[in-house]
């Protein structure tokens, strides 16, 4: 799912539903939304008695700058989206006139705007957490030892490069001694 696509390919293949899904999958949530905002104008078109408020203003100027961002710069598309998704979240943009606040933990979100955060979450998961955390930050705990004791090991073998024959092999019959320390003993007397 994740393969990249090649819009020089044939073209009735990379038109095909499940690819264009795949190339359009941020426009989706823009395009429900883009819904709830003419529906908002139509109601404030036939003259309901409907208040549009900054809220409204802001959601509208956010949601075409959203749209213009994805098809002219795509390149801004993810910042402009995470701002527009963003204060739409905490109600300070807004498409729709009937808003529907919810409370959690005393901090109050749009239910709607949540949804488009989970969804664009659950369709760019991997990019997502590879951005927060790369994969180089995470290592392996068997690695993580595994390089700790090859350290310790390099630690002893400078420790007792300039050890006797007599020496290292006291290091290693030494109960006491521990176990990288007797590995490094034993690769230095190997090399003599």
């Amino acid at each position: 799912m994740d393969e990249i696509l090649d819009p020089t390919e044939d073209k009735r293949r990379f038109l095909s539903s499940d690819r264009i899904w795949l190339y359009h999958k941020n426009l989706i949530p823009l395009l429900v939304l883009a819904l709830f905002a003419l529906i908002t104008a139509f109601k404030l078109l036939i003259g309901d008695n409907y208040i549009i408020s900054y809220y409204h203003i802001t959601g509208f100027a956010l949601l075409t700058t959203s749209l213009v961002s994805y098809f002219k710069f795509r390149k801004y598309f993810k910042f402009v989206v995470i701002v527009f998704v963003g204060l739409g979240l905490f109600h300070i943009a807004n498409v729709n006139l009937s808003t529907i606040e919810s409370s959690l933990f005393g901090v109050s979100f749009q239910p709607l705007f949540f949804l488009v955060a989970l969804y664009y979450y659950a369709m760019n998961f991997k990019a997502i957490n590879d951005r927060i955390m790369p994969q180089g930050d995470r290592v392996d705990p068997e690695t993580a030892k595994l390089k700790y004791y090859q350290s310790e090991v390099e630690k002893y073998r400078n420790q007792f490069a300039h050890y006797s024959k007599e020496q290292l092999e006291q290091v290693i019959l030494k109960e006491t001694s521990l176990k990288a320390a007797k590995e490094a003993a034993r690769g230095l007397l190997e090399g003599m």
